[in-house]
């Protein structure tokens, strides 16, 4: 049996690896000195026969085995837990890390609210968060660095990874009262400064499209502000238009910045939560998963 030839501690030293995306880190969960974990690695890596890692200058690439066997420990752990705390009576209380990956302003109006409310339920349960950009977040969960995302789109490009619509938010323009009057109309409107997010992913077009039924070819973009706070922020400096929440817009107190709605019509975007088909680290995870689903 090929059990039989591992130390599954060195399987625990892995996954730690995995999860924690360097040796320094991983040693400070379990314990271990950088060296000791090394040398975990190189003896596991020796046991299988396969290499685990693929080494770039100081920077550790899990191989896509390693992935898969990392996510296939995790699951053997969780139900092994979850079993024993059966057996000896004390499963309804989630214990565990649970690492959520998020945008920071969605995280701060709204997902903070449900981690206090899940927490004040499962005391033992704890939270490590990560902050970035859909793609980058996309790709974490991928390498197994978060157990989940909250992403303004669907995961693409895994038939292991689920998505689920978690919420409904309407997307309106912002403007500072300078240039309110002009992007009211579609001629103004196509001449005046934007604020995007990212270059690949606009959504004035949308926008123009939603309220005109037009599509312009070209627009005048004056900053790619990454986040909607700095998106905001430049609005506010009269820098330019842009299409935001409007959760985001109406905890901003500014009475010099007002929505543009030139028609009755509404862009209506999702929040969707993303993570791997059936696989928990812990069982905070799940019940987080199943609580956050439940809402």
């Amino acid at each position: 049996m090929i059990l039989n030839n591992i130390d599954l501690n060195k399987l625990r030293v892995f996954h730690a690896v995995i999860k924690y995306g360097n040796y320094q880190k991983a040693g400070d969960e379990l314990g271990l000195t950088r060296s000791a974990i090394s040398q975990s690695i190189s003896t596991l890596e020796g046991q299988l026969g396969v290499r685990l890692f693929q080494r770039k200058g100081r920077r550790l690439y899990p191989t896509s085995l390693a992935l898969d066997l990392s996510k296939d420990y995790a699951q053997s752990q969780y139900l092994l837990n979850n079993s024993l705390k059966r057996l000896l009576g004390n499963d309804s209380e989630a214990e565990g890390i649970v690492r959520v990956g998020s945008y920071y302003e969605f995280a701060k109006i709204i997902l903070s609210k449900k981690i206090k409310e899940f927490s004040e339920e499962h005391p033992k349960s704890q939270f490590k968060l990560f902050f970035s950009s859909p793609s980058r977040l996309q790709n974490y969960l991928e390498n197994g660095r978060i157990d989940l995302s909250f992403s303004i789109f669907p995961h693409e490009g895994s038939a292991d990874i689920i998505s689920k619509k978690v919420m409904e938010q309407e997307l309106v323009l912002v403007s500072s009262k300078k240039f309110l009057n002009k992007a009211k109309s579609y001629n103004s409107m196509i001449n005046l400064p934007v604020i995007e997010y990212y270059s690949s992913h606009k959504l004035i077009p949308k926008w123009v499209y939603t309220h005109f039924k037009k599509k312009p070819r070209n627009y005048n973009i004056k900053i790619f502000a990454a986040s909607a706070e700095m998106l905001l922020k430049f609005i506010e400096l009269e820098v330019g238009v842009g299409v935001m929440p409007k959760y985001l817009f109406d905890t901003y107190k500014n009475n010099n910045l007002a929505i543009v709605r030139p028609t009755s019509k509404k862009i209506i975007d999702y929040i969707w939560l993303n993570q791997y088909k059936n696989q928990f680290e812990n069982d905070a995870h799940e019940k987080f998963f199943n609580f956050i689903n439940s809402l």
